[in-house]
């Protein structure tokens, strides 16, 4: 008789496939030159394939040459959002690593997953099956970051003991310099040697900024410009024009002169203040801050300039350009930093010729040396200056405007008036006064006190008692006067606007105007007013207006 178990057969179940995710990362360049990020590629898509699971192109995540430190990183982001949207079923790594270098990031990501069913599975760490693999997973995470943080100690110390040893460990030469590296017997990079030599382009480069700075007094721009002529781009940018940044580097440099360069002199910092506010940063450390000069060490290189006193007069000329740029920054500009040209940069202050000042287009300074492309000219800060101020009186002394303003101080007035606040003053002291004046009555009263005593303090408790009630009603008659016309306000408002100074006017146009834009024959005026709830825009048109002379020294603007 056949056994019950004919029917079923020793075959494997096949079950069924599910819809997986990739992510990899690799955190240095030169992992991403030697493709170990297409390695763990490989291998994972081999996995899924084995497993009997569907990889789709949209959900393989990668994040080239990001670190495992931050937890904010586009390919990463781009995954999250994907098991947010229950776009797949199973997540595939090359390990628990690769999602983060920290423990904490790591359990943070993973519990994601867990919470949206979504099955974690790295190729080289226990999957989590039971709490004892949750356990040894967790401890694999903690060992992970343990891990990075030995590395990077390890290569601090080697990189150290190397340097103080006299061997040269810098990984890029300064400007002027190129380091040339001779392989080890070995053939091992441990044992190669590298040696500062001077690169003759670049350190001719460098004699004739001096040359130029130093001898010829020429500017730093006029430098740029003849660079530029010349096209003689720097080394590491990506612009094939110069900057003053790299050029006053060059300038300040002593190792030009006296011969040595610096390990272990800059330590790597989180910027305060970013320059470039991106929402992902490769790199969190990105800025960097002087050390301690007893911690730098010194190695001796070739000089590029001779010690004939030119550098130390090229530091005297930087510093007076200095003391120079700063009395250039009295010249009064009123809507500095509020005026936008038509093509959508900002206009800066611009000194011209005859002590007139002008609004031009910030592109001729960030395309110098090349040409600009807007071609609107310069318009007359005084003329702009005024008849931006002029718009801003008829605004700020308008009726409707003062009758909100007047409505709104009317209802705190018994609040936020100094009067008001004089008066809370006054009956605290006359409470004070008075239980002082208790205090006397009780001590002749028990025979503790003379009567002579007596009636000398009580006298002055009375006669103080006295004057802050007179106080008191003056203030109280001042506080329920009636308020202001409109028309009062409006000539007060004209006063205080008129006789304001200089210093007031910017502080108030920084607290009301978002900014002026310049187009060829009219003006933009941005106001956020305080009882508006939106920015209110101004326009009032400009022309020039001719002069019976040979120089128009400037442009007239008539607002209307």
């Amino acid at each position: 008789m056949p056994s019950s178990n004919a029917n079923f057969t020793d075959a494997p179940i096949k079950l069924q496939s599910q819809i997986a995710a990739l992510y990899a990362r690799v955190s240095t360049a030169r992992q991403e030159d030697e493709e170990t990020i297409e390695v763990q590629i490989a291998d994972i898509k081999a996995r899924v394939t084995s497993d009997g699971n569907e990889l789709a192109k949209e959900n393989i995540f990668l994040d080239d040459g990001w670190t495992g430190t931050i937890l904010k990183r586009p390919g990463l982001d781009d995954m999250r959002k994907a098991a947010l949207d229950g776009k797949f079923q199973v997540l595939y790594t090359y390990d628990r690593g690769r999602i983060a270098r920290k423990y904490s990031y790591q359990e943070i990501v993973i519990e994601e997953l867990e919470d949206r069913s979504i099955r974690f599975l790295p190729l080289h760490d226990k999957e989590v099956v039971t709490d004892e693999d949750r356990l040894f997973q967790g401890m694999q995470g903690l060992f992970s970051e343990w891990e990075r943080f030995k590395i990077a100690d390890r290569f601090r110390i080697a990189k150290l003991r190397r340097a103080e040893g006299g061997r040269l460990v810098n990984g890029h030469a300064l400007y002027g310099w190129k380091i040339v590296r001779t392989p080890g017997a070995s053939g091992d990079k441990k044992d190669e040697t590298r040696e500062y030599v001077i690169d003759e382009e670049e350190s001719h480069i460098i004699r004739l900024i001096f040359h130029w700075f130093v001898d010829e007094r020429v500017s730093l721009r006029q430098i740029i410009e003849r660079l530029y002529a010349m096209k003689i781009m720097p080394r590491k940018q990506k612009s094939d024009s110069w900057t003053t940044g790299p050029l006053e580097r060059i300038l300040t440099c002593k190792s030009y002169v006296e011969g040595k360069v610096y390990f272990n002199k800059h330590e790597a910092i989180v910027p305060k203040n970013p320059i470039k506010n991106n929402e992902y940063r490769r790199v969190k450390k990105s800025s960097r801050r002087l050390r301690d000069e007893k911690d730098w060490i010194a190695y001796s290189v070739p000089p590029i300039l001779e010690d004939d006193g030119t550098f130390e007069k090229a530091q005297l000329i930087l510093d007076e350009n200095k003391r120079r740029k700063a009395k250039n920054r009295k010249r009064s500009y009123l809507l500095s930093g509020k005026v936008f040209c038509e093509c959508g940069h900002r206009r800066v202050g611009d000194p011209g010729g005859y002590n007139n000042r002008y609004y031009r287009c910030a592109q001729r300074i960030y395309n110098h040396p090349k040409p600009t492309e807007c071609m609107l000219s310069g318009i007359n800060a005084e003329a702009l200056d005024a008849a931006v101020w002029a718009t801003l009186e008829k605004i700020m002394t308008d009726p409707t405007i003062l009758q909100s303003q007047a409505e709104v101080d009317i209802k705190t007035q018994a609040k936020g008036t100094a009067a008001t606040r004089e008066v809370r003053e006054l009956q605290h002291l006359t409470k004070k006064v008075t239980a002082e004046h208790d205090r006397y009555t009780k001590a002749y009263g028990a025979g503790d006190m003379p009567f002579e005593q007596f009636r000398k303090f009580s006298r002055d408790a009375k006669r103080r008692l006295k004057l802050y009630d007179k106080q008191m009603a003056a203030l109280q008659t001042e506080a329920t006067k009636p308020a202001e016309s409109v028309d009062e306000l409006c000539q007060v408002a004209a006063n205080v606007l008129r006789r304001m100074a200089e210093k007031d006017k910017m502080l108030l146009i920084s607290n009301i105007v978002k900014k002026v834009v310049v187009e060829r024959e009219e003006v933009e005026l941005q106001v956020q007013i305080p009882l508006q709830s939106r920015s209110l825009p101004v326009k009032f048109q400009y022309r020039a207006k001719s002069r019976n002379r040979w120089i128009a020294k400037c442009r007239k603007i008539d607002a209307f």
